[in-house]
């Protein structure tokens, strides 16, 4: 495969980094048993992925993917992603005009962090957020947000460091635990109830 390196971080698994989409989809795809995600990563990120596609390997993965790939046809991805994203971005130039009309100035990494939110979560769970065009932020969004964080310091924090916080229930870790228990379990009720 062309166009990619790989590198050994100190104490952390090898990565490997490609740059092509044609090498993107050879690791996703073509040749995915070559390329395991590893108990490493699947231990990071299971307290919020679970089992599922982005946490799992192997026949779990292949279980996934496949179920995923029935979800996501080109018809459902023509007739209800593109009808979902004209209409938040109908919404976020809305946004954009009042703003330059007024000469107020804008978070644009806030903004469309909440357009990509507001889609996701519409696409993904049928629900229809309303945080776009406000000025809070919704307590889901939030608690996701904080949870990717956390999930993202365990990539670059000794393993030992965050699972001794996970332990006594502290510093981001202990946030991680709260937020999984009281933020988000709430929303995923909420949207299976639709």
């Amino acid at each position: 495969m062309e166009n990619l390196f790989s590198f050994a971080p100190s104490g952390m698994p090898d990565e490997l980094v490609v740059s092509t989409p044609e090498a993107v989809e050879d690791v996703l795809k073509g040749q995915f048993n070559n390329f395991p995600k590893g108990s490493y990563m699947c231990e990071n990120l299971k307290d919020l992925l679970g089992d599922g596609i982005f946490a799992a390997d192997g026949e779990k993965w292949v279980h996934q993917r496949k179920t995923a790939s029935n979800l996501f046809t080109m018809r459902a991805l023509r007739d209800t992603m593109t009808a979902t994203i004209q209409r938040h971005a109908v919404v976020l130039f809305e946004i954009l005009q009042r703003a330059s009309d007024s000469g107020k100035t804008l978070d644009l990494f806030r903004l469309l962090n909440r357009f990509t939110f507001e889609a996701f979560a519409e696409i993904g769970f049928g629900v229809r957020m309303g945080c776009l065009d406000s000025d809070e932020e919704h307590p889901f969004q939030k608690a996701f947000d904080h949870a990717q964080r956390a999930l993202l310091l365990r990539f670059v924090r000794p393993g030992w460091f965050w699972k001794t916080q996970r332990w006594l229930g502290v510093g981001e870790e202990g946030k991680l635990k709260t937020t999984l228990r009281w933020s988000i379990p709430p929303f995923w009720v909420s949207s299976r109830r639709l």
